[in-house]
């Protein structure tokens, strides 16, 4: 074969397989965070057999979380351009980047109980083989990773 030929080849041959690999990824991420807790809670609810119950249960969790979530990114968005300010200065302003902090803290803190009391509600609702079945997966998640998990 000529060069020419083999370089269209081979220009062909890896164009198509990362057209294929990242439609592939595209299909089974969820960068969506919506889709993703809808996700989550039809993975969880086929993983435990939960009941209407215990599902209803989760989806409250699940909403608190996205809530939460929701919160803190607006915080971050707003926060960017404050650290931006602090970090143009001949000098950073302490009190204003240690009170920066702060806020951050106070808003976990406020929603903290929130999240521990809708997923307590969830937990609390599971039969002992769902708690140990979900335990079982937590764990091992965590030893495998993030982004190795198939939840």
């Amino acid at each position: 074969m000529k060069s020419r030929t083999k370089r269209t080849l081979w220009l062909v041959i890896g164009t198509s397989l990362v057209l294929t690999v990242s439609a592939c990824a595209g299909k089974f991420s969820h960068r969506d965070p919506e889709k993703r807790s809808a996700w989550l809670i039809e993975k969880v609810t086929d993983e435990l057999e939960l009941n209407n119950t215990q599902q209803a249960s989760l989806k409250v969790f699940v909403d608190e979380m996205m809530n939460t979530r929701k919160t803190m990114m607006n915080q971050r968005s707003e926060s960017r351009q404050t650290i931006m300010d602090l970090l143009s200065q001949p000098k950073l302003d302490r009190d204003k980047s240690l009170s920066l902090v702060q806020s951050h803290i106070k808003t976990m803190q406020t929603q903290a109980p929130k999240l521990v009391n809708t997923f307590a509600d969830f937990y609390d609702g599971l039969s002992m083989e769902q708690r140990k079945e979900l335990r079982d997966e937590l764990n091992e998640r965590f030893d495998r990773g993030h982004r190795k998990c198939h939840w």
